[in-house]
């Protein structure tokens, strides 16, 4: 059996993964660089998950409604009318 062991250039690698750098926008998109970056020294599965996440803001809006409840509902008001 014959071990092969090759050499990474990591200036190299820094520069390929550099331009993703500026597009960071979540840390999801962090951590999705760091699963790929260590790919580039092994071979294997790597999981990584959590680390600081902010607070979501979240946006008010308003109920959503069953379509056809509303149409039964305007259809019972009509027939009580009459």
């Amino acid at each position: 059996m014959m071990l092969v062991i090759t050499v990474l250039d990591l200036a190299a690698t820094e520069k390929n993964y550099q331009p993703y750098l500026a597009n960071i926008a979540s840390r999801n998109d962090l951590n999705y660089l760091f699963e790929e970056i260590p790919g580039e020294l092994t071979v294997g599965h790597l999981f990584i998950a959590g680390g600081d996440t902010p607070e979501v803001r979240r946006v008010q809006t308003g109920l959503l409604h069953d379509v056809g409840s509303i149409a039964r509902e305007a259809s019972a008001a009509q027939a009580a009318s009459f």
